[in-house]
């Protein structure tokens, strides 16, 4: 009977161990996948397109808990001083798009917080929430700044 007893209790136990050693595992493996997928954004390169009378600028930075974000200026192209400075900035992992749409709207598309524009209005850059979203074969990456694989994913068709 003791010999029953010690050998569910060292089933149990074994089992335990197996189903622990299971999920730490995958818990690390999920951890260590997710900072080189990050990690990869470290060398995004910061990149300029012009439009008209602008010129659109990727900003990148480390914010206080040591993550890559992304923001933009636009310049002006004759003068090359910054005309706007945005005063957001997108996680790498969720950024999917920013760029322009026109000589007077920037795009950014992001998978956390979605869409959001800024238009050029009266000499000033506005933001626009909830743009229109124009269809995908509109949008030219020619003109973007930041461009994730999967920006696809994000616009109409």
């Amino acid at each position: 009977m003791k010999k029953k007893i010690i050998a569910i209790i060292l089933a149990v136990v074994l089992i335990s161990a197996v189903a622990a050693g299971v999920t730490f595992g995958d818990d690390i493996f999920a951890v260590m996948t997710h900072r080189e997928f990050i990690s990869a954004y470290d060398n995004y390169p910061i990149q300029s397109v012009e439009q008209g009378n602008y010129i659109l600028e990727n900003t990148k930075q480390t914010d206080e808990n040591n993550i890559t974000v992304f923001s933009f200026v636009i310049k002006n192209k004759e003068t090359q001083k910054v005309v706007f400075e945005c005063p957001h900035s997108w996680r790498a992992w969720d950024l999917k798009y920013i760029g322009f749409v026109d000589e007077t709207e920037v795009l950014v598309v992001s998978a956390d917080v979605g869409c959001t524009s800024f238009r050029s209005a009266n000499g000033s850059w506005v933001e626009i929430e909830n743009p229109y979203i124009p269809p995908l074969k509109s949008i030219d990456k020619d003109k973007a700044v930041f461009v994730a694989d999967n920006y696809e994913d994000y616009f109409t068709e």
